[in-house]
């Protein structure tokens, strides 16, 4: 599994003031974006044990085509050795009116790629693959290998987006997608198939009151949404969007049928992970306010204040 990729190919410029603001503004180091994800790429065809890789959005920097289009020549380098590859939208991915590139002089809007673009672009990664489709939405369910059906589910809120606002981060299932959901989940308990999710937005909360202080970071209505989801049969599901490194389970005492648990597991943008990965996933929370971040030194339990 693998998410928040972020790729900036260097083809859209690497000097001038705006760049060099940009590089001051968060931890994606868009200088070396494209050297970062080729090695990614590469450590992914040589592991022999891998045999498909997930993808939880964000696979761009803000949703130049130009990106997507280098992206999808690093994924495809992937499945040329073997691997199946499986994506899901990232807020960052589609209608995003921040897609720009640098000039010596500042920067300048290139062209985002449309919900239908994203699909034709990554037809190889799970589009083409699938069992079944969400007409509502970029959401699909594949079978990886024989007996696994994985619901890789847009959570993103792209629709919402226009030039004269950032692009939304918040995360939601709309009513249609989220009744088709539910009803492939339960053919795939008639079945007898084991399921996991694919997702980029969280879907349980990773300490207290998240939804409250970080709400675009957990869908809407995630309480349902995850207690359907554990009803159904699936005890695992995969998110990105945090940009950190951790697991959280979820209990259900109230269900009756199947399983009362469901395993959430997220991890940090590709390009923050040299810094995070000191973290050990360990964190460091502030018990009262609810807020955490990656305590920067190892420890060998969670540190509490």
């Amino acid at each position: 599994m693998i998410t928040d990729l972020h790729l900036y190919a260097r083809s859209l410029g690497m000097a001038g003031p705006d760049f060099k603001a940009e590089l001051g503004t968060g931890k994606k180091m868009l200088d070396i974006s494209q050297e970062i994800n080729e090695t990614l790429a590469g450590k992914l065809i040589q592991d022999r044990e891998v045999r498909f890789v997930i993808v939880c959005g964000d696979l761009t920097k803000d949703g130049e085509r130009e990106n997507h289009l280098a992206m999808k020549k690093l994924l495809g380098q992937i499945e040329a050795s073997g691997k199946q590859v499986f994506v899901v939208p990232g807020n960052h991915d589609i209608n995003n009116f921040s897609a720009r590139r640098f000039t010596g002089s500042g920067s300048e809007p290139v062209p985002p790629v449309s919900p239908a673009e994203f699909r034709e672009i990554y037809s190889e990664f799970g589009y083409s693959q699938a069992l079944y489709s969400d007409p509502a939405s970029l959401s699909y369910v594949a079978e990886p290998v024989p007996g696994l059906w994985l619901f890789a589910m847009d959570s993103c809120t792209y629709e919402l987006n226009n030039a004269k606002l950032p692009a939304s981060t918040a995360g939601r299932f709309k009513p249609e997608s989220i009744a088709w959901i539910e009803e492939k989940l339960a053919e795939a308990r008639e079945k007898n198939k084991a399921v996991i999710g694919l997702l980029h937005h969280g879907i349980l909360e990773h300490f207290s009151s998240q939804k409250k202080y970080f709400r675009d970071f957990v869908v809407d209505d995630w309480e349902a949404v995850s207690k359907m989801f554990a009803h159904y049969g699936m005890k695992m599901a995969f998110t990105g969007h945090c940009s950190a490194h951790n697991w959280q389970p979820g209990q259900f005492s109230s269900l009756t049928s199947y399983v009362k648990s469901l395993m959430q597991l997220f991890d940090g943008h590709l390009l923050s992970w040299i810094w995070d990965s000191y973290s050990s996933l360990k964190y460091l929370m502030v018990v009262k306010t609810g807020f955490g971040a990656v305590c920067p030194n190892p420890q060998s339990e969670p540190v509490l204040i």
